[in-house]
Formats: structure tokens, sequence, C-alpha cells
């Protein structure tokens, strides 16, 4: 519920400019992919199933990197990824503000 709303009021303030363009996550994947292509072809890519083909990536070792206590220019790249990686995760989410549905609170 608090989704639509959001949704809504996102799509009122936003959805009259030109350069955002909104997409439900779950709609990049569903329909053979069809958005996601879309998306691609609109940037100048070409789909390829082989996107999804991890074998052909590989991590790169950066040495030389101190970690520090602020982060870094976003323009000094690996060392603002080094920073940020490196952060505590914190949940945020209050647990008595959680809604959950019949069937997620028998499970």
């Amino acid at each position: 519920m608090l989704y639509k709303r959001f949704n809504k009021i996102y799509q009122s303030v936003y959805i009259t400019k030109k350069n955002i363009y909104t997409i439900i996550y779950e709609d990049l994947f569903s329909n053979n992919y069809a958005e996601f292509k879309k998306i691609l072809n609109n940037i100048g890519f070409q789909y390829d199933d082989s996107i999804f083909d991890n074998n052909k990536c590989s991590n790169v070792h950066v040495t030389n990197t101190k970690l520090v206590d602020e982060p870094p220019p976003n323009n000094q790249h690996v060392s603002h990824r080094t920073w940020q990686i490196n952060q505590s995760f914190i949940f945020h989410n209050d647990m008595s503000k959680i809604d959950l549905n019949e069937d997620q609170i028998n499970e």
C-alpha cells in the first residue's frame, strides 16, 4: 500500500521530466527481458544472453589503497569505492513498522 502511494506521488512529480525514465525493477526481467532489451537498445547497447555469463568476468585486485575515515571525492573512484565497501552495515528499519500479510505471519 505504501509503495503504491509513493509511486503515485513519484509519478506525479517526476513523470513530466523528459530525462527521467521510471521502471519497476521486477519489470526489467519479465516478459523475456523485453524492458531490459529496450533500455539497452535506447542507450546504444545490443542485448546478448552472454551478458549474464559470469565466466568471462574477473576480479581486479588493487594494491596500495588505504582505508580512510571520511569518504574521498567521487572522482577518486578506487579510493571512494574502497571506502564505500568497508562501511559498516547499519539496519535502519524499525521492526514495529514492517507490515506482514497473514501468510507471512503464519510462516
